[in-house]
């Protein structure tokens, strides 16, 4: 069923025709029909064609403005200055009908007096100014009336449909979408939108919104949070058995320990761990405790391994055999050592930590717990000096590798490696790399007990012109790190460092 205040069909054509008739131009299009009887109640249908010249016109204003209605007809203006003409889009808005009941819609609608003649005399057309989208710079876009929908329904605001959705919208202040009491407001971008906050360049929040998100990406991935890698070592004080999953005695193995080499008494055991997203969970500084039962006796040692947790899925261990009946002071060899040498891929081993009173946390920061209840001590060190024999190069490399591994990490490095003889130098490949790709930075300096003929290093003991010569001197912004068998321990290292004037918190001993 039509609704009444439709109109007939006739009307609706003479509406057509009308807005099409020449002298409107475009003007015509931003008409709407508002001829109700509540608005002829409240007396608009005084108001007329506006003229641009006479006393209608006014100063400032480029469009003609409507002819003066009686005082008491007069709908009270929100914006005074607001220019009110025949297709300029801008009217006076009813300022005080929002919120204050006298009718739902005509609060936020803006009227005036539409061209004479094209409904009878008491027609009244009415524009939503909310409908433009006025921006800075370009012209106001006009809806069209062939976009009205045909199902019209009557009220303050006219023939044309008001969804309830933008109604709200303009109890809250403002025009649909726009809010703008004047062209200058719209120009300042000052209009308000739908939920009353002003209007903000889209391109400007996409932008803003991507740098956002980048620097949140940035920032989790430096905190390692984007990692979904799990950790093995979770407790201190759990036992974790890992499998043996390969085992290379003796030989080079290049594949399998970068650029490294492992001596004829050497070996390099990979043991596997929970699954290939798994990381041992190894602090740099820290290490291992290995067990086993031999002879009915709990047998503990402590090792290093020379992979990182960057190596998903696997931990290497490089370990010097020591077997029966070779060494005079230690004919029953190494329990442990051959335990691991008898072991055959599949079989486990007992893992425990991470253990250690050491913590690297790069760019030279070092920090120190005595004990596990002990507050952590902190040391900024410029240049760091390594003593070790044997196999107590293990940590050392733990400690080289994560330094070279990062560019920003400007922390020096000096080396005296102890051993018997030159084949007993464990991963003299990759240390002598690491010496030729980071000349200023490393520094390797050998010494064996059995040297061969055309040796160019040291011979014998480590003593205290070695160290003077090769590791840095006593400071505040120095540490001498030394890892090794007792008597290098004991009877070189320590007394020669205390010679020189190296304090205990200069020195730390694995």
């Amino acid at each position: 069923m039509r609704n009444k205040e439709q109109g007939s069909p006739s009307s609706q054509r003479g509406l057509s025709s009308a807005l099409e008739a020449p002298g409107l131009g475009s003007w015509g299009q931003g008409w709407r029909r508002a001829g109700t009887p509540r608005e002829r109640s409240f007396g608009t249908s005084a108001l007329g064609v506006g003229a641009t010249e006479g006393p209608s016109a006014r100063p400032g204003c480029p469009f003609p403005g409507p002819a003066p209605a009686p005082e008491s007809s007069r709908l009270p203006d929100r914006a005074p200055s607001t220019c009110s003409a025949a297709g300029s889009g801008w009217v006076p808005s009813s300022g005080g009908l929002a919120g204050s009941g006298q009718g739902s819609q005509a609060g936020s609608r803006a009227e005036s007096a539409g061209p004479a003649g094209l409904d009878g005399p008491e027609t009244v057309w009415s524009r939503r100014p909310g409908r433009e989208r006025h921006r800075a710079g370009r012209s106001l876009r006009r809806p069209s009336v062939a976009r009205a929908s045909p199902s019209l329904r009557g009220g303050l605001g006219g023939p044309f449909p008001n969804p309830p959705g933008r109604r709200a919208a303009r109890r809250r202040g403002g025009g649909v979408g726009g809010g703008c009491g004047s062209p200058a407001e719209s120009l300042a971008g000052e209009c308000q939108g739908l939920t009353g906050l002003p209007r903000r360049d889209p391109a400007l929040l996409f932008a803003v919104t991507v740098i956002g998100i980048t620097v949140l990406l940035f920032a989790l991935k430096s905190k390692n949070v984007m990692k979904s890698h799990h950790i093995t070592l979770q407790n201190a004080d759990t036992k974790y058995p890992l499998p043996l999953i390969e085992k290379v005695m003796g030989q080079p193995s290049p594949s399998a320990v970068r650029g490294g080499q492992i001596s004829h008494n050497t070996g390099r055991f990979r043991f596997g761990l929970p699954s290939l997203d798994h990381a041992l969970g190894l602090p740099v500084g820290n290490y291992v405790h290995l067990l086993a039962k031999i002879d009915g006796v709990l047998v503990v040692r402590a090792y290093t391994p020379v992979s990182s947790d960057d190596d998903l899925g696997f931990v290497d261990l490089i370990i010097k055999i020591y077997f029966k009946n070779v060494h005079p002071n230690h004919p029953e060899g190494g329990k442990i050592t051959q335990y691991l040498e008898n072991m055959k891929v599949g079989d486990t081993i007992l893992f425990q930590g991470p253990s250690g009173h050491l913590f690297y946390h790069g760019s030279g920061k070092f920090v120190f717990k005595p004990y596990k209840t002990s507050e952590p001590e902190t040391k900024l060190v410029h240049h760091l000096g390594m003593i070790a024999g044997g196999t107590g190069i293990t940590p050392m490399l733990q400690l080289i590798r994560c330094i070279t591994r990062k560019p920003s990490d400007k922390t020096m490095m000096s080396v005296i490696f102890a051993n018997q003889t030159e084949e007993d130098i464990l991963m003299r490949n990759e240390l002598e790399e690491v010496a030729r790709t980071h000349p200023t930075q490393f520094n390797l300096w050998y010494t064996l007990d059995r040297p061969p003929v055309d040796w160019k290093y040291s011979t014998g003991f480590i003593t205290k012109d070695m160290i003077k010569e090769h590791l840095p001197p006593p400071g505040k912004s120095m540490l001498i790190l030394v890892c090794g068998p007792p008597p290098l321990i004991q009877t070189a290292a320590h007394p020669n460092l205390k010679k020189l004037g190296y304090t205990e918190d200069m020195i730390f001993t694995y």
